[in-house]
């Protein structure tokens, strides 16, 4: 699904070059399930970034099911994020004047899905993630760990090629990253492809495949 060729980003000044990444050669199949791992600033956001579709490398070539992403036109990136991209964040982004239901369907809506395929799909996410109680409800009114259950609901409900997840237990107590971890786990054993960065190594252990990045260069 996903190859990066000898990937690089520098971050320049008139002074010197930063490499935040340097010659990141990776592969990431169907299904597989996939940790980066790696101390603060050496890499992961910025490679988490690239893969994602938000920025795009200095050097190298970026693969996305056969497309090469460095040379899309702006709206057909916009189209792959929207269609085949689903994202799990740390500090859960959610919008706090809508309902669970009404943060769960903005995939699908940017998709330009029916109104009632999108209840029933928004629904059955719910159901599967263990929030379908507060669907009414709103972002300030759950706890960390249900705002996290809600980002996860609306990350797979339009059923991406690919699930991106920055540090999705990172704001989390125990008991909740466990339950997090544990949906994502099943999520991957019923099919989806997932790529997590964590600095959570007992989380990195749940996913098939884990691969250490330190001052941006890859170590399997």
């Amino acid at each position: 699904m996903i190859q990066l060729h000898n990937v690089s980003k520098v971050f320049s000044t008139d002074e010197m070059d930063t490499y935040a990444l340097n010659g990141i050669n990776l592969s990431i199949e169907n299904n597989e399930f996939v940790a980066i791992c790696g101390p603060s600033g050496g890499g992961k956001s910025t490679l988490l970034s690239i893969l994602g579709t938000h920025d795009l490398p200095t050097t190298g070539q970026y693969f996305f099911d056969q497309l090469e992403i460095n040379q899309l036109p702006h709206r057909q990136l916009l189209a792959l994020r929207r269609e085949k991209i689903g994202f799990i964040f740390q500090e859960f982004n959610l919008i706090d004047d809508l309902t669970v239901s009404d943060n769960v369907a903005l995939p699908l809506q940017a998709q330009g899905v029916g109104k009632k395929e999108i209840g029933k799909r928004v629904d059955a996410a719910l159901e599967q993630f263990g929030i379908a109680h507060r669907k009414h409800h709103f972002p300030s009114q759950l706890s960390g760990g249900q705002q996290q259950r809600v980002a996860i609901a609306r990350a797979f409900v339009a059923e991406p090629k690919i699930i991106f997840a920055d540090e999705p237990t990172g704001n989390l107590d125990t008991v909740n990253s466990q339950a997090v971890m544990d949906m994502l786990k099943e999520a991957h054993q019923a099919g989806a492809t997932i790529c997590m960065v964590t600095h959570d190594l007992q989380c990195a252990a749940m996913a098939s495949r884990v691969i250490s990045i330190r001052d941006g260069k890859l170590k399997e």
